[in-house]
């Protein structure tokens, strides 16, 4: 039936469902990418926290460039552990001889070059934007449209005001995250879909089944027909309202028993009135016949 609840459920169902996986698309492509950079951010200010600490612990004058054998280190496990967690590259120099304190990148040169630059205030080629700044740091968001990449960079010296750093980490991962979300998102919201769907249609043929058995069964009570009954066992709403309709149908069916009864004996009476008027006219007709004749 076009005009079915079932199928007002479905579509009203179906059209929400789709609201709502086209809102979390729209929020997956649009604000992902700002949560993932403001997580970022908020990582490398992290780590100038955790570094400027454990420098402020040691004295300067005891710090060596780094070699492979200080695994135990503590500024050693710092690097290691926001490289590998969060895919950052830190280089720590000595801003009085230039020389690199400790390094987590394998382009430190590069790197170290870049923190020369910023300390000469070279201007940096690739598009950039500040996200913090500090008295100490920097946090800008640059993007290279030659290389079509993107990539966070913190700057600056520590508390000593002696150690410059530079802390990199690439945001091209965040665009292939959303595109491959967005894809992921799209072959569930379809099973979804389709799933939600049939539960929808189950769901709706189980509320709708017995309504449409009220609905014969109040043609049957139209046609005097009260020998049908409500069969269900629902004890929901609809169940109420079918034992109702069973207990209408067993008063119709006494009163129009009583009522028919009434007919037959009101039948009765007008026969019989019908009757003895009947033989009332014909005694008034036999007795006119028998005056007549005598007097003719």
């Amino acid at each position: 039936m076009k005009h079915s609840i079932r199928t007002r459920f479905i579509f009203v169902f179906g059209g929400l469902m789709t609201i709502i996986l086209l809102a979390i698309w729209g929020v997956n492509n649009w604000l992902l990418e700002d949560f993932y950079i403001n997580d970022k951010v908020k990582n490398l200010e992290t780590a100038y926290d955790r570094i400027n600490t454990e420098l402020y612990d040691k004295r300067q004058s005891e710090l060596e460039p780094y070699s492979e054998n200080e695994d135990a280190d503590e500024l050693s496990m710092i690097l290691r552990e926001f490289g590998e967690k969060y895919n950052t590259t830190i280089v720590l120099m000595d801003s009085t001889n230039g020389n690199i304190i400790i390094s987590s990148a394998r382009d430190r040169d590069y790197l170290a070059e870049k923190i020369r630059r910023y300390m000469m205030n070279e201007p940096e080629k690739a598009r950039s934007e500040v996200m913090v700044r500090e008295d100490n740091y920097e946090v800008r968001r640059y993007y290279n449209p030659r290389t079509d990449t993107a990539y966070l960079e913190s700057m600056g010296f520590f508390s000593d005001g002696r150690t410059l750093f530079i802390m990199s980490t690439p945001l091209a991962s965040i665009w292939e995250s959303v595109a491959l979300s967005n894809r992921f998102l799209g072959y569930v919201g379809l099973i979804a879909l389709f799933v939600s769907a049939i539960i929808i249609y189950v769901t709706t043929r189980r509320i709708t089944s017995p309504i449409m058995d009220l609905a014969k069964l109040s043609v049957q009570m139209s046609n005097l027909d009260f020998d049908a009954k409500y069969t269900g066992r629902e004890k929901d709403e609809i169940g109420v309202l079918g034992h109702s309709m069973n207990s209408l149908s067993e008063k119709l069916k006494e009163t129009i028993g009583e009522l028919k009864s009434a007919n037959n004996e009101l039948q009765k009476d007008i026969n019989e009135k019908i009757q003895i008027d009947e033989m009332r006219k014909e005694f008034i007709s036999n007795v006119s016949h028998e005056l007549k004749t005598p007097i003719a």
